[in-house]
């Protein structure tokens, strides 16, 4: 592992508003976001750690409304009495003393070590929280996310699979007690042997996923049970302080088979999660989408898990939708909230409309594109249109050497050129982002000005 931290400060291409909904935007003053952990938040094992690292690429994400600080450190443990604590660093110190609005910690990984979790496995559920706490309790009161130690391929040893599942369950805990979101990071890096090649550390690609993954999260809006786009049929109640880490520690319950709740998320929105809670109590609910059933839900568990995702649909075409739930057995349904997602559309799209000449699709080039391809044109005048109902598009491409100038256009009005051309690869990088458009059916279309290539990776909007 890398013996220094490198501190990272970066700034992408775009002005954007949306990560937090309870965090205003100016452009004089961004959104400080800082990524806290071990040597994977670093980039330990990767060529170049200071443009590589998951928070570097969640940032060229989020774009320049944002400020992006790494003050992830090599060897470290969340326990406190680990062998190397996150606690003791310069880095811990600076990063409350920055005065972050949003804090996302990945911790875990190294208190896998036998000699730290066979011994201290106790406390790290209540350092964790410590941690969470601490940067809670700041003056700038910054949100806080926490992610899932990705998945180790070290075949059981030093750190086992089992182990990182026991750190998890852990940190899932910690999420629903304080009230933070979660990334699955675990799940995120599943499946890629050949992407973590030391078994530990990501390379370009798994540092991509992490950060599609940790990005993923930020961009989600959660809606708790109170709020008032939420239509619940009569003989419902409120339950709030129960301390069982529901989420705002508040939930909505009914007990007569045949209650429902209704929840209209008006946005360009394509997935929704039901967030309830699991409890041996609880039994089916019969779920809904603009009046048309698509399952029956089993809410039955041996023992109480709060904010379970009981139902997600993914693939939501634009345009307003209508989630209805309604309860069929069990003693109680208990509704925590629901959690939200914008649209992310790949370039291989049928919506989306490639003319002119010298277009190629390009699958499996391993360098971290949105789905692991990209559409890309040769010929100068060649263009891509993409209609979508919402008020913000982002378009999502990569820099290169061989990118140039991409003429913008929005309803045929031309908006600007931009220059996609850099010494050093990135990408899913936010090339263009429009927002405050009026609410209805609008239309990107880019066309390449110059350079060997124009690049299509996908296209965002809300």
């Amino acid at each position: 592992m890398l013996n220094k931290i490198r501190l990272v400060t970066i700034t992408a291409a775009m002005i954007f508003a949306l990560l937090i909904p309870a965090l205003s935007v100016s452009a004089s003053t961004p959104i400080k976001v800082a990524f806290v952990g071990d040597s994977i938040t670093y980039g330990s094992g990767l060529s170049d750690p200071t443009n590589g690292s998951y928070p570097t690429r969640v940032g060229r994400l989020l774009g320049s409304a944002y400020e992006i600080r790494n003050f992830g450190v090599p060897n470290k443990t969340m326990l406190k009495q680990g062998n190397d604590p996150y606690w003791n660093t310069t880095e811990f110190t600076d990063s409350k003393a920055w005065l972050p609005d949003v804090v996302v910690i990945m911790l875990g990984t190294n208190d896998a070590l036998p000699g730290n979790w066979n011994t201290l496995s106790g406390n790290f559920a209540a350092d964790y929280t410590d941690m969470v706490n601490t940067y809670k309790n700041l003056s700038s009161h910054p949100k806080v996310y926490i992610n899932k130690a990705p998945k180790p391929y070290t075949n059981g040893y030093p750190i086992s699979d089992v182990t990182i599942a026991a750190v998890n369950a852990k940190i899932v805990q910690v999420a629903r007690d304080t009230q933070s979101a979660l990334t699955d990071v675990y799940a995120a890096t599943s499946g890629m042997p050949q992407n973590f090649p030391d078994t530990v550390h990501p390379n370009d690609i798994g540092a991509q996923a992490i950060a599609n993954a940790v990005y993923s999260t930020l961009r989600s809006n959660m809606t708790n049970d109170n709020d008032s786009r939420l239509t619940y049929s009569a003989g419902w109640a409120v339950d709030s302080a129960r301390g069982v880490g529901d989420y705002n520690d508040d939930v909505h319950y009914a007990t007569a088979n045949g209650s429902s709740v209704e929840f209209t998320f008006d946005y360009a929105e394509s997935r929704i999660d039901v967030i309830a809670e699991k409890n041996s109590d609880q039994g089916n609910v019969d779920v809904y989408i603009d009046n048309v059933f698509q399952q029956t839900v089993n809410c039955y568990n041996a023992t109480r898990i709060s904010q379970a995702v009981i139902y997600s649909k993914t693939g939501l075409s634009a345009g307003p939708h209508t989630i209805k739930l309604v309860k069929t057995s069990g003693s109680f349904i208990v509704i925590d909230g629901f959690k939200t997602a914008f649209n992310l559309v790949n370039d291989s799209n049928a919506g989306i409309g490639y003319a002119g000449t010298g277009w190629m699709t390009s699958s499996g080039r391993g360098v971290g594109d949105w789905q692991d391809d990209a559409h890309a044109t040769t010929a100068n005048g060649a263009s891509v249109s993409f209609a979508f109902t919402g008020t913000r598009i982002d378009y999502i491409s990569e820099t290169y050497s061989d990118q140039g100038d991409v003429e913008v256009y929005i309803d045929n009005v031309f908006q600007q050129t931009i220059n996609l051309a850099s010494a050093t690869r990135f990408v899913q990088v936010t090339a263009y982002s429009k927002s405050g458009l009026s609410y209805g059916t609008h239309t990107i279309k880019l066309v390449k000005a110059s350079g060997t290539f124009m690049l299509i990776d996908a296209f965002l909007y809300q």
